[in-house]
């Protein structure tokens, strides 16, 4: 299960380095999707990474923070469900046309790096 956790982390800290290299990258690929594909994409891997990171906690060496994380990524999933497809369309195309300066957007990529880094350490693979 420390895999799955490692893995995971690794899958975040990924898109959150292409898009501080690359800013608009993500965008683009989020922009190609459909609304119901984004919308039920969204929902499972959030409601995945979620269970996962509540399953393993006894394996991992920060086991309260993977916990947190797996708390805060179920609510996120049961928060998208709730919200619908088209309003959760509307507030992804309104996050993606906002107008952030280079600079702060890195800087928030950044924290994405440093939490799948987190969990990545945390899970005590490495």
């Amino acid at each position: 299960m420390t895999m799955a956790v490692a893995a995971l982390g690794l899958m975040i800290v990924i898109p959150c380095a292409f898009r501080m290299i690359v800013p608009d990258l993500l965008r683009a690929i989020v922009i190609r999707l459909n609304m119901q594909r984004r919308y039920l994409f969204t929902v499972a891997a959030r409601a995945t990474f979620g269970a996962v990171w509540l399953a393993a906690p006894p394996q991992c060496r920060y086991s309260t923070g993977v916990f947190v994380f797996g708390v805060l990524m179920l609510a996120a999933a049961i928060i998208v469900l709730a919200m619908g497809p088209t309003r959760f369309s509307n507030f992804v195309e309104r996050a993606i046309d906002f107008p952030m300066p280079t600079t702060l957007m890195r800087l928030w990529m950044a924290s994405g790096v440093g939490i799948g880094w987190f969990l990545i350490y945390g899970s005590g693979v490495v």
